[in-house]
């Protein structure tokens, strides 16, 4: 049984700007100094497909800004991420996050 327990984002609307903060704490709940390591992070459907790959931007120490500029060609549904960090050689990955993608009304017309 996994340790990880998925944890649901607020929904998104299909086309809006999506962001989410992410802290990177120790044993010791300090923050961890990712200057040497590497995080990336991707979104994908309920099926394992590809949606998109999150931009990263390191905010302080062991605070991480996670986002798309453009979800225009999210599907509609659940989808999901996680953040993969490796740091000093030491990988880990966190708990899965649900994104909720809901239509959006207004769209441009084509």
């Amino acid at each position: 049984m996994s340790k990880y327990k998925p944890k649901e984002l607020p929904e998104i609307k299909r086309g809006d700007y999506f962001s989410f903060m992410f802290q990177i704490l120790d044993e010791n709940k300090s923050p961890i100094d990712l200057a040497i390591g590497e995080v990336k992070s991707q979104i994908r459907t309920k099926a394992g497909d590809l949606v998109d790959t999150c931009l990263v931007e390191k905010v302080e120490v062991g605070k991480l800004k996670f986002y798309v500029a453009d979800t225009n060609a999210w599907p509609i549904g659940t989808l999901e991420m996680d953040i993969d960090v490796d740091h000093n050689g030491q990988p880990f990955s966190s708990t899965t996050f649900l994104i909720p993608v809901i239509k959006d009304i207004t769209r441009p017309v084509t």
